[in-house]
């Protein structure tokens, strides 16, 4: 099995992540977003796959702290699937072989409008890394992507990107659509006789 690897991710990042083994959650279908505004109503996210062959993927969906939206409903143009997108589902490519940028699963959302800025829904591990299957049914790792949930424009992201480069692959420092945020919890100084006291 070959991947293909970018070199070229500054000047074109989206390209770059459709050219390795990945899922992500996406603001649109072609993969051209990874933040939408947080506007009260319903949206329509998108499951996509980039690989150079994949007959199937095993993945499910998550959210950070106070994310306020919920699921509606989810649908796939494949025939063969099994489980849901929270707990976990397998979604088998009809016995096709799929290469470049193809659909997975859209996502119905009902947004609220009262996320915390920088929230996200993305691909989360089941429970290691999200799975692919080759055109022989070989299972894969594949990387995760995700989307800002937000009413402003810039927010952080996971630094630990795909790897570019021959194996032994090394993530390598990569700004686009691997959300990882969140709300920070509030602390206050104490002492050691303070937290014993609690649990007397």
């Amino acid at each position: 099995m070959k991947h293909i690897f970018c070199f070229a991710w500054l000047l074109i990042p989206s390209l770059c992540f459709a050219q390795i083994p990945s899922l992500g959650v996406y603001a649109d279908d072609r993969a051209s977003y990874c933040s939408i505004a947080d506007a009260p109503g319903p949206h329509t996210l998108y499951v996509l796959g980039f690989a150079s062959d994949a007959t199937g993927a095993t993945f499910r969906i998550e959210y950070s702290s106070g994310f306020t939206g919920t699921l509606l409903s989810s649908a796939s143009p494949w025939t063969n699937l099994s489980g849901n997108p929270i707990t976990g589902v397998s979604v088998m490519f009809d016995n096709t072989c799929q290469t470049g940028q193809f659909p997975v699963m859209t996502l119905n959302f009902m947004f609220m409008g009262s996320s915390p800025n920088c929230s996200w829904i993305r691909i989360a591990a089941l429970p290691d890394a999200p799975i692919m299957y080759d055109c022989n049914f070989a299972p894969y790792p594949a990387f995760w992507a995700g989307t800002h949930i937000s009413s402003i424009f810039e927010c952080p992201n996971n630094l630990l990107g795909p790897p570019t480069g021959p194996p032994p692959w090394e993530p390598k420092p990569i700004e686009f659509c691997r959300p990882y945020w969140e709300p920070t919890v509030a602390t206050s100084a104490t002492t050691w006789g303070a937290v014993k006291a609690l649990y007397k």
